[in-house]
């Protein structure tokens, strides 16, 4: 290992207890006027209903968005407004794991929620045009169009499988008629593209994501299952350095790790490192990559780490790398399995409904529930005042978890739950 070109080594054991992402909005599109901090403020009161960690618990937040207003984010996502937090500069999309990871095992803090937003509408296009035309201008222009044309496919498979629906939070913004505010309405990312032609430049989209990163410590008090577990994190000068340095940094060889998500805008960057480590292009961004599915600097890093996640199986290894021209991070994280305490002597995930009596909407989602209870082991949980689960979720319900894991809140999917459920059966058996 070239050690002059590594600017960040660690390893340990840092836990993901969740991660979320918006839509994408398409430049100019459904999202051009919805701010950062609105955005910011949504994916980050997902990700703490989704891991079932009250506000109050919150150590630090940090959000990669140079962004002046991180303060009104905070009051939009219902901090408290003690809450400390960080504004992370890099427009990498993973710089703010680093520093959550140091507070974490080095500073004594339990719960630390990172992020990324940015809005590319809010830019002129041309000027954002240029900013990514340097990186997509390759030698292999063929090469890259077949790479396109396939994950294109991946990408329709995974609409059609219904792959992304976990990770999304679909924004809802009422309209406001006094200040000429239409509403805002958003569920799907509206930035596929058709063909490679429309590719020939990176998509912009606007947009956030969100995760929560915690303790082995802290989890042990929360029935909820978390989703991953980061064990190791190299920051190096390119895409290739930092890939090669993570695997020998953990004595890896490519073969040990289950699958790849590699930031595809520089294609030579890309293909250089699949040379140079010899890895199979099939265990590579199968879920697409931010080429197809567009660039957002705050958060197109965290992006691909949710796609990994999401495509890993229980206990398999998996490698996000992501960077700029500047550099380049590489996360190793390990998809974990259900709490044993979420399963039950039958082989059974425990489908925990939090609700209320009288609750006329979770008896409409249990009678949505009716043709799956014969494969779960239901369970109610009262809210009252005096529970923990009150504060989190007294104006959510119903709100629904399976195997320790988030299905949904307010709404029932089917989509989602079933995606879940399958997911849990194919790992107990």
């Amino acid at each position: 290992m070239n050690s002059a070109r590594v600017l960040r080594s660690w390893i340990g054991e840092v836990y993901l207890a969740s991660c979320v992402r918006t839509p994408l909005g398409r430049y100019d599109g459904s999202l051009k006027h919805v701010t950062k901090s609105r955005l910011g403020a949504i994916v980050i009161d997902s990700v703490l209903q989704r891991s079932a960690i009250d506000k109050t618990s919150v150590d630090h937040v940090l959000v990669e968005t140079n962004d002046t207003s991180m303060r009104d984010m905070i009051s939009y996502a219902g901090l408290p407004d003690t809450t400390n937090y960080s504004i992370v500069c890099g427009c990498n999309g993973l710089k703010s794991i680093a520093p959550a990871i140091d507070l974490l095992t080095r500073g004594g803090l339990n719960v630390t929620v990172c992020g990324g937003t940015s809005t590319w509408s809010e830019h002129d296009n041309t000027k954002c045009i240029e900013l990514l035309n340097q990186d997509i201008h390759t030698k292999n222009a063929d090469l890259r169009e077949k790479y396109l044309c396939s994950r294109m496919k991946r990408l329709e498979e995974v609409k059609k499988n219904g792959c992304s629906l976990e990770e999304l939070q679909p924004i809802i913004i009422p309209g406001h008629p006094r200040l000429n505010r239409s509403p805002v309405t958003l569920t799907e990312d509206e930035t596929e593209c058709k063909n490679s032609q429309d590719v020939s430049l990176i998509p912009l989209v606007d947009g956030a994501a969100a995760c929560v990163l915690t303790t082995k410590h802290f989890l042990n008090d929360i029935k909820v299952s978390p989703i991953g577990k980061i064990v190791s994190l190299v920051e190096a000068s390119s895409l290739e350095e930092s890939a090669k340095s993570i695997l020998e940094t953990n004595n890896l060889c490519q073969s040990d790790v289950d699958l790849w998500q590699i930031n595809d805008i520089s294609f030579d960057s890309y293909q250089r490192t699949l040379n140079e480590l010899d890895i199979n292009e099939d265990r590579v961004n199968i879920h697409s990559g931010t080429s197809i599915m567009g660039f957002n600097p705050g958060m197109s890093g965290f992006h691909n780490m949710i796609q990994l996640v999401q495509a890993l199986k229980a206990n398999q290894k998996g490698i996000v790398v992501h960077g700029t021209s500047e550099s380049a991070v590489s996360i190793l994280i390990e998809k974990l399995p259900v709490k044993s305490n979420s399963i039950t002597s039958q082989k059974k995930p425990v489908l925990t409904l939090y609700t209320k009596d009288p609750c006329p909407l979770c008896d409409e989602l249990k009678l949505e529930l009716a043709p799956y209870l014969e494969r779960v082991h239901l369970e109610d949980v009262y809210l009252t005042p005096e529970s923990y689960w009150y504060k989190l979720y007294r104006y959510e319900i119903p709100v629904l978890f399976l195997g320790g894991r988030f299905v949904c809140r307010n709404k029932f999917d089917s989509r989602v739950f079933q995606k879940i459920l399958q997911d849990i059966e194919d790992e107990l058996h």
